[in-house]
C-alpha cells in the first residue's frame, strides 16, 4: 500500500514537472522495502508467539506467508517477460500481494472457526465415573457462564473449555454436561465465544457463523436450518438471532456485540430473566 501511495504521489509531481519540460525520475525506496519486510517478520513472530503454542496454527501462518511471497514473485517475473512497465508492474503486484494476504488470513480464520485447525487441548479430567459398563471422564474447567448462574438446581456436571488466542482474535468453546448418572435432566449449556481484536475481521467471522447454518434442498424437500433476527434488547446487544430448525425455533442464539460474537445453545427454554443474566456475564 505504501508503494502504491508513493507511486501516485510521484505521478502527481511528475505530471506537473512534465508541463514545465522536466522529467522527474522514479526513485526506488530500498529502505521502504526493507522496512516492510521487517514489519512483516515482526507481525509473523507476534502472531506465532500469540498462538499459545499451537504448532499447526504456526505452520499455517508460515505456509501462508511463503505462498504469498512465491505467487507474488512469479507474478512480477511473468509481467516482466510480457514487457509490462515497471510502474504498472509495481501497482499490480502490490495490489495482488494485499489481496492474497487478506485471502490467506481469511482462510486461516475460517479454518480455525470451522475446526479444521484444531484448538489447543487445555482440559484435564479431574475424575471419572461408570455408567452402563462404560467409563466417562469428568472435567472441571473454568467457564465464563455456568448453569448455576441461571438456575437454582442441585446436580453434578462436567465442564469443559477449549480456548485459543492470537493477536487477531480469541476463540473459546465451552460446554457443561450433566453426568449421565444425574437425576436432573435438561439443564446443560454449550456455547462459543469469538473476540475480534482486528475489526476488519468482524464481518467475515459473523458471515462464517451464519454460513454454518444454511437451508438445504434435497429432492425437492427443504431442510430448514438458519438464523432469524430477534429483538436484541434482552441481550443488550447490537444484533441477536435465533436458530430456526425444521418446523420451529430452537433455544440456540447468535448474539453480536461490538467486538464479541457468541453462539449459545440452552438445553431448556430460558426465561427473559435468565437471558438477561447470561448477557451480563457474556457481555465483553
Amino acid at each position: 500500500m505504501l508503494e502504491i501511495w508513493s507511486y501516485f504521489h510521484w505521478w502527481s509531481r511528475a505530471k506537473k514537472a512534465a508541463e514545465d519540460g522536466l522529467f522527474l525520475p522514479v526513485h526506488p525506496h530500498k529502505w521502504l522495502h526493507w522496512g516492510l519486510v521487517v514489519l512483516a517478520i515482526l507481525f509473523l513472530l507476534l502472531a506465532l508467539f500469540g498462538a499459545e503454542g499451537n504448532m499447526l496454527f504456526m505452520f499455517c501462518w508460515i505456509a501462508a506467508i511463503g505462498l504469498v511471497s512465491f505467487l507474488a514473485n512469479r507474478l512480477v517475473e511473468r509481467m516482466k517477460k510480457k514487457g509490462v512497465s515497471r510502474r504498472v508492474n509495481l501497482v499490480v503486484s502490490s495490489a495482488c500481494v494485499m489481496l492474497l494476504t487478506l485471502a490467506a488470513l481469511a482462510g486461516i480464520v475460517a479454518a480455525t472457526i470451522g475446526g479444521w485447525i484444531p484448538l489447543q487441548e487445555t482440559r484435564q479430567p479431574v475424575g471419572s465415573y461408570e455408567w452402563k459398563g462404560h467409563t466417562f471422564a469428568i472435567y472441571d474447567d473454568p467457564i465464563p457462564l455456568q448453569v448455576e448462574d441461571l438456575v437454582d438446581v442441585d446436580a453434578q456436571w462436567s465442564k469443559e473449555a477449549d480456548r485459543q488466542e492470537s493477536i487477531l482474535l480469541s476463540y473459546g468453546r465451552y460446554r457443561q454436561d450433566l453426568l449421565l448418572t444425574a437425576n436432573t435432566q435438561g439443564y446443560e449449556l454449550t456455547y462459543a465465544i469469538v473476540d475480534v481484536k482486528f475489526p476488519a475481521l468482524y464481518g467475515f467471522l459473523k458471515k462464517s457463523l451464519f454460513n454454518a447454518r444454511q437451508d438445504q434442498v434435497q429432492d425437492g424437500f427443504v431442510f430448514v436450518d438458519h438464523f432469524e433476527p430477534i429483538d436484541p434488547s434482552p441481550w443488550n446487544a447490537q444484533e441477536a438471532y435465533q436458530l430456526h430448525w425444521s418446523n420451529g425455533l430452537l433455544d440456540t442464539y447468535l448474539v453480536c456485540w461490538e467486538s464479541r460474537i457468541v453462539e449459545i445453545h440452552f438445553y431448556w427454554t430460558p426465561t427473559q430473566a435468565q437471558i438477561q443474566t447470561a448477557a451480563k456475564i457474556l457481555h465483553p
